[in-house]
């Protein structure tokens, strides 16, 4: 059974045609006065289909929602970050309905949601990236140097606990405290400096400052260093009270003077203080570590099944002001259901 398309049951077909025509550029030759759309969009079917007469083909009436609605959205894709402020802009100025303004997503989207005059979610995004260069997760295709295929051992660890050591490292880190679920809160902040200068790092190709050594590479995962003060590990239930080092790694071709030129030239285009993002030189070591599946609330029966791994193999737990609960987030947490995210759990060990 193969995708033939997807379609909207409308209401005003004449309001409907003139947004998805005049505001998105849908090249609809039907009359306004039309019952049906079809229209091929980009090599997908694409149909706006009026309620009254689909109701009569099917014999039945059905409910629908007025307003805003998030039973399905429409995703659209552009090549580049700008595109997606400008399109946004456009679309809004010629009367769509705003539901999110452009923002940088952790897992490296740009990406914003505007609204169909009867409620009907639309996503305007992008990977700054041609779209014949990204593949279904988003991203680059396999051209390009991918962390997490390189260094399985890192980031893709088995649904069971292993042992591992975790070579020095550098980052991308800024350090802050608080609630990381708060809307408006310094962790949604950090998440959009760590971005920033990850891409200006990662698109620096095209600048007049060219990095020695550099090749194409996928931006490597969000991560995060967690703890609370006075607390042995993570107490989840006071999530207020968290201290956190939100950190991307670099590829090793990046020097501090690289860091720093990224820094300047993030904050000299998007006119934003990137100056709380720092250049962070880490060294794990051992560790027991485990891939999480599921929400993150539920991450202490993973970690409790990492202990007795751990003390099996004779080890002991090592959390101390400087080797920290660490987090590696494999998963778009607003596009896959909870139960389903994916993310590396690591705590550092010593022998017993």
């Amino acid at each position: 059974m193969r995708l033939d398309g997807f379609g909207l049951f409308v209401d005003d077909m004449a309001k409907m045609i003139r947004f998805y025509k005049d505001v998105l550029g849908f090249e609809i030759k039907e009359e306004e006065n039309t019952s049906n759309v079809y229209l091929v969009k980009d090599g997908t079917l694409f149909l706006l289909y009026g309620r009254n007469d689909f109701e009569k083909m099917t014999n039945r009436r059905y409910e629908y929602i007025k307003g805003l609605n998030g039973h399905s959205e429409i995703a659209l894709y552009v090549d580049t970050f700008e595109e997606v402020d400008e399109a946004y802009k456009k679309a809004v100025e010629n009367g769509a309905t705003s539901v999110l303004e452009p923002e940088l997503e952790p897992w490296g989207q740009r990406t914003c949601y505007i609204a169909d005059p009867e409620g009907n979610l639309i996503e305007i995004g992008s990977w700054n990236k041609p779209y014949e260069e990204k593949n279904l997760e988003g991203g680059v295709k396999d051209m390009a140097f991918d962390y997490k295929k390189e260094y399985k051992e890192f980031y893709m660890p088995k649904g069971t606990p292993s042992i591992v050591t975790v070579p020095k490292m550098n980052y991308i880190a800024v350090r802050g405290s608080g609630n990381p679920n708060d809307a408006d809160g310094e962790y949604k902040q950090a998440i959009g400096l760590l971005y920033g200068i990850a891409f200006t790092i990662k698109m620096s190709k095209k600048e007049d400052h060219q990095i020695d050594g550099y090749f194409d590479y996928v931006v490597p995962p969000l991560e995060g260093f967690w703890w609370q003060n006075g607390v042995s590990g993570i107490d989840y239930a006071r999530k207020e009270d968290f201290k956190w080092i939100s950190v991307i790694r670099l590829p090793d071709f990046v020097t501090r003077e690289d860091f720093d030129w990224a820094v300047r030239k993030a904050t000299a285009k998007k006119k934003k203080d990137f100056s709380k993002a720092e250049f962070f030189s880490y060294e794990e070591g051992l560790c027991v570590q485990c891939m999480h599946i599921g929400a993150y609330d539920d991450e202490p029966v993973t970690v409790d099944a990492m202990h007795r791994f751990m003390e099996e193999q004779g080890y002991a737990l090592d959390i101390t002001d400087q080797r920290m609960h660490h987090e590696i987030y494999l998963s778009d947490a607003r596009k896959v259901a909870p139960e389903k995210l994916k993310t590396v759990i690591r705590h550092p060990i010593k022998r017993a």
